[in-house]
């Protein structure tokens, strides 16, 4: 039996409601490891998991993608990565050349915080997702606002949410333990 924290919260006014235990016999809803080519024919692959909740209601809220830090791996999102997938479909990745993706033997770019929140939006246009919410996490949090106020990737649509890269709207972003600006 695995005893997991869920947070009920609102992305609306970012609060948090409530926090309760709930018991889980398992983490069904969790995908195994996948992959993603990245389309920048670099020869990256974009390694993630989902976690699909059970209920109608709940697959049918916005999805919510967990940005890692740097040098963090996906397995640094559990237990919350389960806990937020009973509530609403969460996708979490590794960076490229970080944890499980994995980048060609000749691949020498520069990788830069636009470049690694692209790599988030061509996972949610490769998962069929149209409308998402962000959540970033120290580094991921810069990785969010790079995208999010890219004069070249992001559009601000009339509901206030930022089409990036003509491809993804991100209705909602969340920062955590990260700073407005870089030093």
């Amino acid at each position: 039996m695995l005893y997991t924290i869920v947070l009920d919260f609102t992305l609306l006014n970012t609060t948090i409601a409530a926090v309760r235990f709930v018991t889980m016999s398992s983490t069904s809803g969790a995908s195994s490891i996948q992959y993603f080519d990245l389309p920048d024919g670099q020869g990256c692959r974009m390694a993630y998991r989902t976690f699909s909740p059970s209920t109608p209601e709940a697959q049918s809220r916005t999805p919510l993608f967990l940005i890692n830090g740097l040098s963090a791996v996906m397995e640094d999102w559990s237990p919350l990565f389960e806990a937020l997938g009973s509530t609403r479909p969460v996708v979490i990745s590794d960076h490229r050349a970080i944890g499980h993706s994995t980048v060609s033997p000749d691949w020498d770019q520069q990788l830069t915080l636009e470049t690694m929140g692209l790599d988030v939006i061509h996972l949610a246009h490769h998962l069929h997702y149209r409308i998402i919410d962000l959540l970033g996490f120290s580094m991921g949090g810069h990785i969010t606002q790079a995208i999010l106020s890219s004069p070249t990737l992001a559009t601000i649509a009339s509901d206030g949410s930022v089409l990036v890269a003509d491809k993804v709207k991100v209705r909602k972003a969340i920062l955590s333990a990260t700073m407005t600006k870089l030093p």
